[in-house]
């Protein structure tokens, strides 16, 4: 991705998370996860999927890694329990089975 929508996490959330949060909502309902999990939200840009998990479970320990600190300030701002990070999904540096889903 390049361009204005790719470093301002607003832009990005105007033009594209309006998708975002319907795919999530999908997913989340195909996926029917157990309550309480600790979920890997890997390439969280804005936290679409974290804010829809985060609003059907409450208990649920949700952690986002992204490379754009732009979208991490999105996703922080609409999911505050979450813990956002920003990583390369090529290097994590996280321990084996550290997560219950990816």
């Amino acid at each position: 991705m390049s361009g204005y929508a790719a470093t301002n996490g607003a832009a990005y959330e105007r033009s594209m998370g309006r998708w975002s949060r319907k795919l999530a909502d999908a997913m989340l309902e195909a996926l029917a996860l157990p309550r309480g999990l600790s979920v890997l939200d890997a390439g969280c840009g804005t936290g679409a999927l974290s804010d829809a998990l985060a609003a059907r479970d409450a208990t649920a320990r949700i952690t986002g890694i992204d490379i754009s600190p732009a979208f991490l300030d999105v996703a922080r701002a609409c999911v505050p329990s979450g813990d956002f990070r920003q990583g390369d999904l090529t290097a994590l540096d996280l321990p084996d089975a550290a997560f219950d889903a990816a």
